[in-house]
């Protein structure tokens, strides 16, 4: 059975990694720990490989096992060959795309882990994830076809595929997948950033899909291949927004890759520039909450550099912050959660109502189906 504390613990590590904790804190935190289910807990947040190299350059105010050290080892290993086949299979897209003379870049995963740690078996990398544009998406299914992907249909969706194929379109990507003996290869291919369906008010609350991804791209490298990446300061801001409006603040591997990119770049960072592109309130809302979660984490108070007279012109709820900082260390998330974090989030209290209604209408029309 999961301890009710360690969680807690876990992130009392973490800061101590970001120094953000002192050694006695630490000790005492740890001085009773379950070790085993210690790193139960963090294979399921999925940050093994990031604890491993903590442990592997610092010295902590504890004597760790070893067995925990190699249980550790052996899971960022699994972790590393399982990003070396995703990339081996990425660099034959990343190929037959430039090929093609396609203008494609790379999204976050491996190519992120590189930049942010000069390792890509910081964690797990599930998908690629590539941005082009949408009037190249016929030559791109070629491409994909060729090097052995094909359309990515969920099982409730196999006789009916071309609906499903709809909704993915109204959410401006689609995903693909190879299978082999030995692993499930997923690539998606993003022509907006959002994910928010057209038909969502949150789509015109979060226009982030109108911010100019592909200027000023910067070289970067997948594998044995030269691409394109996001500038430093749109890296930052898709970084932010995959974190607030896919996983609605959830998922601390997404987390500590913002921490880690602000440790790397905050301090050289155009926060005017990004200031400049996000101009909606509920943007700046979402970034300055970010940034927010950020500064409890490492101590680094990036908010100070955005602008820190932005908060209180927002309309913050009484308990809102503290939810989004128990989101973090949620797994799963509920229908529930979702739909409160989609409705608390925007700055208006006028988009609140509309979020609402909008949820509302969604369930009355679900329930005249079922009956």
């Amino acid at each position: 059975m999961k301890n009710k504390n360690e969680d807690e613990i876990l992130i009392k590590f973490l800061r101590y990694c970001f120094h953000n904790e002192s050694e006695e804190a630490l000790r005492t935190a740890l001085k009773n720990v379950d070790w085993n289910q210690f790193v139960k807990t963090i294979y399921q947040h999925e940050i093994q490989g990031f604890v491993f190299q903590q442990l592997s350059e610092k010295k902590l105010p504890v004597e760790v096992p070893t067995e925990i050290i190699k249980q550790l080892q052996t899971l960022t290993r699994q972790v590393a060959i399982q990003n070396m086949a995703h990339q081996a299979q990425g660099d034959k897209v990343v190929t037959g795309l430039q090929e093609k003379g396609i203008p494609f870049i790379i999204l976050k995963g491996l190519p992120l882990m590189e930049m942010i740690s000069h390792h890509n078996w910081l964690r797990p990398s599930s998908d690629i994830d590539i941005l082009v544009h949408q009037s190249d998406m016929g030559i791109i299914n070629q491409v994909l076809k060729w090097t052995g992907f094909v359309w990515y249909i969920p099982e409730h969706f196999e006789n009916n595929k071309e609906e499903f194929l709809k909704i993915q379109n109204k959410c401006g990507e689609i995903h693909y997948f190879k299978k082999t003996e030995d692993f499930f290869y997923n690539v998606d291919i993003h022509w907006r950033l959002s994910g928010l369906s057209e038909e969502s008010p949150l789509k015109k609350i979060f226009p982030i899909d109108d911010y100019p991804w592909f200027s000023n791209p910067i070289p970067g490298r997948f594998g044995k291949n030269e691409i394109q990446c996001l500038n430093h300061e749109m890296q930052f801001i898709h970084l932010v927004f995959h974190f607030v409006l896919h996983h609605h603040f959830r998922r601390l591997k997404t987390f500590i890759d913002i921490c880690l990119y602000c440790q790397n770049f905050g301090e050289t960072l155009n926060w005017k520039l990004i200031h400049q592109i996000v101009r909606e309130p509920s943007c700046q809302k979402s970034i300055v909450i970010t940034l927010l979660l950020i500064k409890k984490l490492t101590g680094q108070d990036y908010s100070q550099l955005y602008r820190s007279d932005l908060l209180p012109r927002f309309s913050i709820l009484p308990g809102e912050y503290r939810w989004y900082s128990r989101q973090l260390l949620i797994q799963e998330n509920t229908v529930v959660r979702y739909l409160l974090t989609t409705i608390i989030l925007p700055s208006k209290i006028k988009e609140k109502l509309i979020m609402l209604h909008y949820y509302f209408l969604k369930v009355r029309k679900r329930w005249r189906i079922l009956r």
